[in-house]
């Protein structure tokens, strides 16, 4: 086995009273904790040398300061290179605003990968592709999918599976606004499953989850239900079938920034966008529809805090070569869309959202194209994107391209 690997993880503590980010709707600051947040780290050595880390937050979402900050400690204390340590996040509803716990993040980010490099032992890296059903589905879209496929890195010692990285491509918004107690939510749920199913350590990343929840699954938004789901995902996670590519080595890698050219404010499905909401909102409420008021309610919110301007707006971008196993990465919320296409231009490579910094929503050009045949009825998440039609597309570009220039 050319390939060391380690896994560890550290606590992050959220006093009472701290502000909680995640939904427009939620009034209430942190009451207390529902289940701890995390950061989990991954740090993988290679034959010549080279040192990766991936680290995963529990945290809404990592801007570009804090993840640079974070990376280039991480990098300092593992003797190797930033271009090298990733810092996404689950993009956690129930967490604290990302600035009020930076130092935290700092801190908790290079003790796990300290430690985590201190355990790596010999492990085979192989790369798994599954479908899970029940707990995501798209939520928007002609042809919504109600089950997503789902990218597994399993971690195999001489006695067995000892790790796996799950890629799960779903928004984790078990639980509602309502809930001002501090939460990892879904991933929570399926470390939680995973730890009482298995010996394995689980680390679990958010993928392209930016038009995929559990909307359309789950029974209620308890705790007892982020379980329920997290039992349901952790299954696949632990039974991922047969491998599809393994990795051989730690290649090289590269994590930078791009601009991306900015939404465009007079885009015909932005015109009169908050009167149409409204009204949809108060047909719905007139109706007494639980799930049509929702949709509606969203979609006003979507209306309300709609982009457009003309500053560019940067984009990470990251490439990290396994050998026969490839990871790029999108500092913002990419579409289910554009995994698969990358799965399908190459089935060793795996696209993770939230990585590196954060640029709102990606939208598919589909979706674009869809809002404007229909600007009556625009997505949430194509009214709140702060970039242009095909902009995601060259984001996604730009990244697949660092794996050629890694090594």
């Amino acid at each position: 086995m050319s390939i060391r690997a380690g896994h560890a993880t550290a606590r992050l503590d959220v006093t009472r009273g701290t502000s909680m980010a995640g939904y427009v709707a939620r009034t209430g600051a942190v009451s207390g904790v529902l289940d701890p947040l995390e950061l989990g780290a991954v740090v993988l050595a290679g034959s010549s040398g080279a040192v990766a880390a991936l680290c995963v937050v529990d945290l809404l979402q990592v801007d570009g300061p804090l993840a640079d900050r974070c990376r280039t400690s991480v990098a300092d204390s593992l003797g190797t290179s930033s271009d090298l340590v990733w810092l996404t996040a689950t993009h956690t509803h129930g967490g604290p605003l990302p600035d009020d716990v930076a130092d935290q993040v700092e801190n908790a980010a290079v003790d796990a990968a300290r430690e985590a490099l201190r355990l790596a032992g010999p492990a085979r890296v192989t790369l798994h592709r599954t479908e899970l059903d029940g707990v995501g589905a798209q939520r928007t879209g002609d042809s919504r999918r109600s089950a997503v496929p789902v990218e597994v890195l399993q971690f195999s010692g001489d006695s067995g599976v000892v790790g796996v990285v799950g890629v799960l491509p779903v928004h984790p918004t078990v639980l509602g606004a309502d809930n001002t107690r501090v939460s990892a939510d879904l991933p929570g749920g399926v470390r939680r499953a995973a730890a009482r199913e298995s010996s394995a350590w689980c680390l679990v990343a958010t993928g392209a989850a930016g038009d995929v929840s559990t909307r359309s699954h789950r029974r209620e938004q308890t705790l007892a239900e982020v379980d329920r789901l997290g039992a349901l995902a952790a299954g696949r996670l632990l039974d991922p079938g047969p491998a599809i590519a393994t990795a051989t080595d730690v290649v090289g890698g590269r994590v930078t920034t791009i601009d991306l050219a900015p939404a465009r404010p007079d885009a015909a499905f932005r015109a009169g966008a908050v009167q149409t909401a409204r009204q949809a909102l108060a047909a719905a409420e007139a109706v007494g529809d639980p799930v049509r008021v929702r949709e509606a309610t969203v979609v006003l919110q979507g209306a309300e805090l709609g982009h457009g301007g003309t500053a560019p707006v940067p984009c990470a971008v990251a490439g990290l070569d396994l050998g026969g196993v490839r990871l790029v990465g999108l500092g913002g919320e990419p579409f289910l869309d554009l995994a698969t296409t990358t799965a399908a231009l190459d089935p060793g490579t795996v696209l993770v959202g939230y990585a590196n910094g954060y640029a709102g929503y990606l939208p598919t050009s589909a979706a674009f194209a869809a809002a404007e045949a229909d600007p009556d009825h625009p997505s949430y998440e194509v009214l709140i994107a702060r970039v242009a039609p095909g902009e995601p597309g060259r984001a996604l570009a730009a990244a697949t391209a660092l794996l050629g220039s890694s090594a």
